[in-house]
């Protein structure tokens, strides 16, 4: 597969969060950049969860620079108290080469001003894009879209983003892959289209099912592989030291079919 491992993404949190919330028994120590490398994985999602990391981000920054490809949040998870991050990521571009992009978490569980689906009007993603064109090299928009808000009126604001991330939030949803995803590509017709692979139901906070994780994996190999779709996301790093199967079986599958 040309070029497969540039379109191998891991989404990640910074260390030493508690997530006893979501069902996990202990705090996740590892750091992004740790859990790539326990992955194989060369590109990375920076999300900020519960505010962390807080700016400026030089520091934390100076940490991811052994990654191929970084993309940072300007809008992180929904539990973040703070509004956008854009000002503070742009302040990375100069130094941080590996930089190539920043995402918006969450962004159709929040309403925008006008009370429509989404964090910011379509007037606003535009101004983000012209700021992010305005540092002279190019940086993408990237978003996050749920099968179970396929239904909402997101057309118009997602035609702003670059590329759109794909989600199941839980296992039973998961299932239900394959009837999702020809509605996904037909909306994010035109945007590069990365599907999001979950390593553990969050959705209701239990290990996943190595089956599913299977069938998800060689689902989005294939997919890639036929050009349907632009990348795959593993998430998140914070599971790279909980000892949890789903995440053993990812790590040999990165190995087997998208290293050199």
């Amino acid at each position: 597969m040309r070029n497969a491992s540039q379109a191998i993404w891991l989404w990640s949190h910074v260390e030493n969060l508690d997530w006893s919330k979501w069902g996990l028994d202990r705090t996740s120590r590892i750091t992004p950049a740790a859990a790539a490398e326990f992955l194989g994985i060369e590109n990375l999602l920076l999300v900020t969860y519960a505010d962390q990391p807080a700016p400026p981000f030089r520091e934390y920054a100076a940490g991811l620079a052994g990654l191929k490809q970084v993309v940072w949040s300007a809008l992180g998870a929904a539990n973040c108290r703070r509004g956008s991050d854009l000002s503070a990521v742009l302040e990375l571009v100069p130094e941080m080469k590996n930089l190539t992009g920043v995402i918006l978490d969450d962004f159709f569980n929040r309403r925008d001003r006008d009370g429509n689906p989404g964090t910011y009007t379509r007037a606003e993603l535009m101004e983000m894009r012209r700021r992010l064109a305005a540092t002279g090299r190019p940086l993408e928009l990237w978003g996050v879209l749920y099968n179970h808000q396929l239904e909402l009126p997101v057309a118009e604001k997602i035609s702003a983003w670059d590329a759109v991330t794909f989600w199941h939030w839980t296992a039973e949803e998961l299932e239900r892959l394959e009837t999702t995803l020809p509605r996904f590509e037909k909306l994010a017709a035109g945007r590069r289209k990365l599907l999001g692979l979950y390593m553990y139901d969050f959705g209701n906070r239990r290990p996943l099912p190595l089956s599913l994780m299977e069938r998800q994996c060689r689902i989005g190999r294939d997919l890639l592989a036929a050009g349907r779709i632009d990348g795959l996301i593993f998430l998140s790093s914070i599971l790279g030291d909980q000892n949890l199967e789903a995440v053993e079986f990812t790590r040999g599958f990165v190995k087997e079919n998208f290293r050199p």
